[in-house]
C-alpha cells in the first residue's frame, strides 16, 4: 500500500461537517510528506482514518466497507471511557446538554465498538485515556495523537492591535459555562460565543477580535481540560485562561489556570492592566518552542505503518 491517507467524514453524527481534529492530523502528516486527503467515503484498498461519533443508522453501511482486508482503518477517539459507555460522570439535569443524556452516549459507545473490531489502531486526543482504552481493548494498539505546534494551522493575522471583544469562548454551551460567561458579562465585559455549529471562518474572526480566550469545564465535576481548544488558541496567539481541572494535559504548562472562584477576577485584571497581548505572545512562543511537530512525527508514522 502506497503512502496515501484518507480522512473520512460524513459517516457519523456530524453529518458533512469536517471534524476539527482532522486538520491537526492532516497537517501533521503533510508535514511528513504523506499525501492526506479528505473523503466522504471510506476508500477501499487505502489507509482511512475516521473520528468516532457513529450512530446505529450509519454504522451498518460503514461496517460493510471496513470488512475489506485491503482497507486499513484507524479510529480517532475523542471521549472519556466510563465503564461501558462514554462520559458518564455525575449527571446534572440543570446543565441541559448532550453530556447529560446517557442513552446518547451509550449508542455512540456501542457503535464505536462495532467499528473498532475492524481497526488496525486507535488514536486518542487525550494522553490520559491511552492506557484506559488500551486496557479495555487489548487487541487494538492505542496511541495519543499529540497537539503539536504546526505553523500551517495558524490563521492569518492572529493578533489585531485593536480588539472589540473582551472574551471569547468556543465550544458546547452547557449551562455551567453559560453561568460563568454571564457572570463576566454582568461585570461589564463584552462576551462573544462560538458553539459547535459556528463556521471556522467566523470562529477565527471572533477569536482574532477578542482579548482573552477561555477554556471552561463542561460542568463542575468535569476533570479534564480540552486539549483541542487549548491547541487552537495557543496556535493562534490567543491569551488563554483555563478553569483549573484536577487532571492536566501536555499543554497545561503553557497557559494560565485559575480556580472557578478566581477566574472572573483574573480575566478582568488581565484586561484592565492591558497585559493580554504580552501574555498571548509568551504563551504562543513557549508552545512553539517546546512542542514542534518534528519531535513527534516518527512515532505517528510508525504507528500508521506509512
Amino acid at each position: 500500500m502506497d503512502h496515501l491517507v484518507y480522512l473520512v467524514y460524513g459517516q457519523h453524527f456530524r453529518n458533512n461537517r469536517i471534524p476539527e481534529c482532522y486538520f491537526l492530523v492532516q497537517h501533521t502528516l503533510l508535514q511528513a510528506g504523506i499525501s492526506t486527503c479528505l473523503s466522504t467515503e471510506v476508500v477501499i484498498g487505502r489507509t482511512n482514518i475516521l473520528v468516532e461519533g457513529f450512530n446505529s443508522e450509519n454504522v451498518e453501511e460503514l461496517e460493510s466497507k471496513c470488512n475489506d482486508r485491503s482497507t486499513h482503518i484507524y479510529l480517532i477517539a475523542t471521549e472519556f471511557l466510563t465503564e461501558n459507555s462514554f462520559n458518564q460522570f455525575s449527571n446534572s439535569e440543570a446543565n441541559k446538554s448532550h453530556y447529560e443524556i446517557p442513552s446518547y452516549w451509550k449508542e455512540r459507545y456501542e457503535s464505536f465498538l462495532r467499528i473498532l473490531q475492524h481497526c488496525r489502531g486507535l488514536f486518542h486526543l487525550s494522553e490520559h485515556q491511552v492506557d484506559i482504552y488500551q486496557q479495555a481493548f487489548p487487541d487494538v494498539p492505542v496511541m495519543y495523537f499529540p497537539h503539536t505546534y504546526l505553523p500551517s494551522l495558524q490563521m492569518p493575522f492572529p493578533s489585531l492591535v485593536k480588539k472589540d471583544y473582551d472574551v471569547v469562548f468556543t465550544g458546547v454551551l452547557t449551562q455551567y459555562r453559560l453561568d460563568i460567561l454571564q457572570e463576566l458579562e454582568q461585570s461589564g465585559l463584552s462576551i462573544t460565543k462560538c458553539d459547535t455549529t459556528t463556521p471556522a471562518y467566523l470562529r477565527e474572526d471572533l477569536t482574532r477580535r477578542s482579548k482573552v480566550a477561555l477554556n471552561l469545564k463542561q460542568k463542575e465535576s468535569w476533570k479534564h481540560p480540552s486539549n483541542s481548544r487549548l491547541h487552537f488558541h495557543l496556535t493562534n496567539q490567543s491569551c488563554i485562561i483555563s478553569e483549573t481541572t484536577p487532571v492536566k494535559c501536555d499543554l497545561s504548562n503553557f497557559i494560565i489556570e485559575k480556580d472557578r472562584e478566581e477566574l472572573c477576577a483574573s480575566v478582568i485584571e488581565l484586561i484592565e492592566d492591558d497585559l493580554y497581548n504580552e501574555v498571548a505572545l509568551n504563551q504562543h512562543r513557549n508552545f512553539a518552542q517546546n512542542m514542534p511537530v518534528t519531535h513527534y512525527i516518527n512515532d505517528i508514522l510508525s504507528f500508521l505503518k506509512v
